[in-house]
C-alpha cells in the first residue's frame, strides 16, 4: 500500500490529470522507520500527505530527520525544503495569503540553495547499495527548478547535470519529459511549472 500512496503524494505530480484519491494520508500514515520504496522517513512522507494544511510548512521547517546513513540524510533534508517550497508554490496558485508566521524568515533563495546543496552532496556520496534511491532527488531537483525568479545560471546549470547524471536507459523518455517542462518553463512566461505542465498536456510522476 505505501508503494501505491508515494505514487499518489500531491507533491509528487505536475500536471496531474488523474484523481488524487489521498492513500498516504487515508492508509499509510503513523508508521515508523524509513519507507523502502521511495527512501524517505514515514514521519516525512505524513507530512508531504498534507501539503494543503495551513500549519505544514511550519511542520517541514522543524521536522528533524532521523538517524541514518549521510546520503539518506541529504535525501531527506532537499525532499524537506523542497516540500516547502511545493507548499508557496501551491498557496500561490491558489491566490491564497500565507499566514503571518509562514516563512519564518527563511527565503525561497535560501530554500533553493539549500536543496541544491543537499542534492549535490547526496550524489557526491551515495554508496552502491542505495543508489535506487536516487531517483527520489528528481522531485526536490524540479521544485528548485520551479523557482524562475531566483535561479542563477550557475543554478540552472547545476540542476541540468543532476537531471542528466539521474537519467538512464531504462527511464531515459521519462527524464526526457521533465527536462522538456523545465525548460519551457524557464524559457516561457507561463506563471508556474505547473502551468506549463498543463499548457503542454503533460503529467509527470517525479519518483
Amino acid at each position: 500500500m505505501s508503494a501505491l500512496g508515494f505514487l499518489d503524494l500531491p507533491t509528487h505530480t505536475i500536471g496531474r490529470k488523474t484523481m488524487y484519491h489521498q492513500i498516504w494520508h487515508a492508509y499509510c500514515r503513523g508508521q515508523s522507520g524509513v519507507d523502502e520504496v521511495s527512501g524517505l522517513p514515514f514521519s516525512l512522507l505524513d507530512l508531504l500527505s498534507a501539503i494543503g494544511d495551513l500549519e505544514i510548512e511550519g511542520a517541514l521547517l522543524s521536522w528533524q530527520p532521523e538517524a541514518g546513513r549521510s546520503a539518506q540524510r541529504c535525501l531527506w533534508e532537499a525532499t524537506r525544503f523542497a516540500g516547502v517550497l511545493c507548499v508557496r508554490a501551491k498557496r500561490a496558485e491558489l491566490h491564497r495569503s500565507l499566514p503571518s508566521n509562514s516563512t519564518l524568515g527563511l527565503s525561497t533563495k535560501y530554500l533553493v540553495e539549500s536543496v541544491l546543496s543537499s542534492v549535490k552532496r547526496c550524489l557526491a556520496c551515495i554508496p552502491p547499495e542505495l543508489s535506487h534511491f536516487k531517483q527520489a532527488l528528481l522531485y526536490p531537483l524540479v521544485m528548485a527548478a520551479a523557482q524562475r525568479d531566483v535561479l542563477s545560471e550557475p543554478m540552472k546549470e547545476h540542476i541540468c547535470q543532476a537531471i542528466q547524471d539521474l537519467a538512464s536507459e531504462r527511464n531515459f523518455f521519462h527524464y526526457r519529459g521533465v527536462w522538456r517542462v523545465v525548460c519551457e518553463y524557464w524559457a516561457g512566461a507561463d506563471e508556474s511549472i505547473e502551468s506549463t505542465a498543463r499548457r503542454l498536456d503533460i503529467e509527470l510522476a517525479l519518483v
